[in-house]
């Protein structure tokens, strides 16, 4: 027979475990959405052209829904390969362009996702670190998508990442 003074600690002990249950469906229950927030649907876009060089000497992020401009920012900006054609009565073209001071630098669409009344087309920016060897020219590296036409206003999110050129610190004596 147990003496009273373990019956009390097996109790004891037993509590935590028949709290826990109810504090982990507590935890687990089911956050409602907000309001406020909208939930982002996801749009088509495609890529029509990339490149490193062009007279700009500001940022550009820009909307072309016609020809004619469109035929102004090709004629200036030097892509890789030849900018895909537009057929501007299915489609609308989103610009970005960053000048720089110094090579190593790029841009990249990520997403397009239109958010209640707006879309978003948010970008990305590689940034060389320290550790990468660059040239010292300007360059202009500069994206182009394409995507389905739109009345809606754009608000273009730059997102900035670093990378590395090299893996660890370097090696004494290495040649």
């Amino acid at each position: 027979m147990k003496s009273p003074c373990a019956a009390r600690r097996i109790r004891i002990s037993v509590l935590p475990l028949l709290l826990i249950p109810g504090l982990l469906l507590g935890a687990c229950s089911s956050e409602s959405v907000s309001e406020e927030e909208p939930i982002p649907e996801p749009l088509h876009f495609a890529a029509i052209g990339y490149g490193q060089h062009g007279p700009l000497k500001d940022t550009l992020e820009v909307v072309i829904r016609d020809q004619e401009t469109w035929a102004a920012w090709q004629d200036s900006l030097r892509p890789v390969a030849p900018f895909l054609s537009v057929d501007f009565s299915q489609a609308m073209v989103l610009l970005v362009a960053l000048p720089q001071i110094t090579s190593g630098y790029a841009v990249t669409f990520l997403s397009l996702d239109r958010m209640d009344s707006t879309i978003v087309a948010e970008y990305l920016v590689e940034i060389p670190a320290e550790d990468c060897l660059t040239a010292a020219a300007e360059s202009v590296p500069f994206q182009a998508v394409l995507t389905h036409p739109t009345d809606l206003p754009i608000r273009f999110k730059r997102v900035e990442e670093e990378y590395r050129c090299t893996f660890g610190p370097r090696r004494r004596g290495a040649s």
